[in-house]
């Protein structure tokens, strides 16, 4: 055997050494890698396997995918696409099937094996360690992976992940998680790192480019979502743009806020940042209660960020634009700070829905009234200084503003004067202490901070 070989064989050996070692030694993160190997019919009940009780071949597949990360090689025999066609005029528009059963373990092995790889080589700054048992699910767990399901008990099982997903899978098709990695790494917009030193930053920056640049479907008379869906069924068919006509080529959510957060879970995973998706009911003007999807930051730890409905990142003019003080502030930590919100918060502007509610996806978790709704819009339009509320005081009365805030909105005279101030002061600060420049510098021209980000972002229709 040649030096190269047996180099190369002694590299792998210790290798595994190391894989196994961290997994005896980490027996709380080893519980949670867990496998669904049935369902009851319908939306029932899972039954999973759980790492110890894995066949040795599966750990071994396992390995192997871990070996392909460490030596930065491709993944061995993975390959998603293509998935089990679709049958025009079923009752499965929602949703995709994996082509085989042994394609969609495969599909989990690969993101189970990159996030031990990430802990065990030290590729990002925080540990798997650091995360409460249930948060390690959503990073360790099949089940954001797909869902095991069967309509009946006579038919065959499958893996299936659903658009717009409801279920604790995301709606894409996963591959190859160092793509998500490099996009992560080097955004192709701006050429910005997204990966912060916390996971706090790190999510801030990526509600920064959802912010930026991540467009809702414009809606069924001009966008089939399904069929957008069934062609472009790949996390990585989310990071790059789509013709989306009239509009242009877009990065665009096939259905909404479930495909938001579907990706925004996605990605944070890809760097063992645990998201999770919930349902929140929200009453619209018309009193109809609807369900959307929002997202959960660290809902066990202190510094837990909970997020109503993740279309709010970046479809609202409310929002649109931040620029806080200090100037320059970044719209990541501008959406952090007002529009996810911390526990207390969250549940001062709505409401928590305690006890979970039979049916199919899963339970709600809040519920916000149209008022509260609104109140948290408006409220926050001026806390987050959005470029139109920036634009809505540059002639506006105080005294008025003040006046309709309490009465419309219920906020308190030390509340509506907050909202008033944060307006002034950060208009203040983009002028250097000069308020008429600073209006100027925000929104005056088309070297106005405003207007650059229009031209960049094209959202500025």
């Amino acid at each position: 055997m040649k030096f190269a070989q047996i180099s190369q064989f002694l590299i792998r050996y210790l290798r595994t050494l190391s894989f196994k070692r961290y997994l005896h030694n980490n027996s709380r993160i080893r519980a949670r890698i867990t496998f669904e190997v049935d369902r009851e019919p319908g939306f029932g009940e899972g039954v999973w396997l759980y790492y110890d009780n894995w066949p040795e071949e599966w750990k071994a597949e396992l390995l192997e995918y871990f070996h392909a990360y460490a030596q930065g090689t491709p993944l061995p025999a993975h390959d998603p696409l293509p998935l089990a066609p679709y049958v025009p005029g079923s009752s499965l528009v929602d949703r995709l099937e994996y082509r085989c059963n042994h394609l969609a373990r495969l599909t989990y092995f690969a993101q189970v094996a990159h996030c031990l790889y990430l802990d065990i080589y030290q590729k990002v700054p925080w540990k798997l360690t650091d995360w409460s048992d249930d948060e390690l699910r959503y990073l360790l767990s099949s089940m954001v992976c797909f869902r095991a399901h069967r309509e009946t008990t006579s038919d065959p099982l499958r893996y299936v992940v659903f658009i717009s997903s409801r279920q604790e899978a995301t709606e894409n098709i996963l591959s190859d998680p160092r793509i998500a990695v490099r996009f992560l790494q080097h955004e192709p917009e701006e050429g910005r790192c997204l990966l912060g030193t916390t996971p706090e930053e790190t999510c801030q920056l990526l509600s920064g480019w959802i912010h930026d640049y991540l467009h809702h479907n414009p809606g069924p008379d001009q966008f089939d979502c399904y069929v957008f869906y069934r062609n472009n069924p790949l996390l990585e068919d989310r990071l790059r743009r789509h013709p989306v006509p009239p509009y242009g080529n877009l990065y665009v959510t096939p259905l909404g806020c479930g495909s938001a957060s579907s990706l925004f879970m996605d990605l944070m995973r890809s760097v063992n940042i645990p998201i999770r998706k919930v349902n929140n009911l929200i009453v619209g003007f018309d009193n109809n209660e609807e369900s959307h999807s929002g997202l959960l930051f660290n809902w066990q730890g202190a510094a837990s960020r909970y997020l109503l409905h993740t279309d709010d990142l970046y479809t609202t003019l409310y929002f649109q634009d931040p620029a806080p003080a200090p100037k320059g502030t970044d719209r990541g930590v501008a959406l952090w700070n007002h529009v996810w919100l911390d526990p207390t918060a969250f549940g001062k502007a709505f409401s928590y829905i305690a006890a979970p509610s039979a049916g199919q996806g899963l339970p709600p978790f809040g519920r916000a009234e149209c008022d509260q709704k609104v109140r948290f819009w408006e409220t926050n339009d001026w806390l987050v200084v959005s470029a139109q509320r920036v634009a809505g005081t540059r002639n506006g009365n105080h005294d008025y503003a003040v006046a309709s805030l309490k009465s419309d909105y219920g906020l308190s005279d030390a509340e509506a004067e907050a909202c008033w101030n944060a307006v002034i002061e950060s208009v203040t600060s983009y002028g250097d202490g000069d308020l008429n420049l600073g209006y100027q510098r925000l929104l005056d021209g088309p070297d106005s901070r405003h207007q650059q980000w229009c031209n960049r972002t094209g959202k500025c229709y």
